[in-house]
């Protein structure tokens, strides 16, 4: 090989660059993280019903599970706020209002 063919050669790109791989490698990390939570949802929910109604014929309001998704994720208030809406944060607030006044005259009795 002479000098001129050395000058003439070009360096060419054959993988992702460092930091493309950093990129894939933090995304990776961040699914194990959601997938672990979310996992950990379900297992919560497994341990919380009685055999007779089993976590896959759980019946509640879509909003609901929406919003305790949000809290398995450990969004905070303003992430899970953007993705519930706002109607969907008013209907929360009225289940859970709902819920708070039903407790609180089960306690007065």
């Amino acid at each position: 090989m002479d000098w001129q063919t050395v000058n003439n050669m070009h360096v060419v790109k054959v993988g992702p660059s460092l930091l493309e791989r950093l990129d894939r490698l933090i995304a990776r990390q961040h699914h194990r993280a959601v997938v672990a939570r979310l996992r950990h949802f379900r297992e919560t929910l497994q341990a919380d019903m009685s055999p007779e109604e089993p976590w896959t014929v759980l019946t509640a309001p879509l909003v609901l599970t929406l919003a305790d998704i949000c809290d398995a994720l450990y969004l905070n208030e303003a992430e899970k706020a953007e993705v519930l809406g706002e109607r969907g944060q008013n209907a929360v607030a009225e289940v859970l209002e709902t819920h708070v006044t039903v407790r609180k005259e089960d306690s007065a009795r």
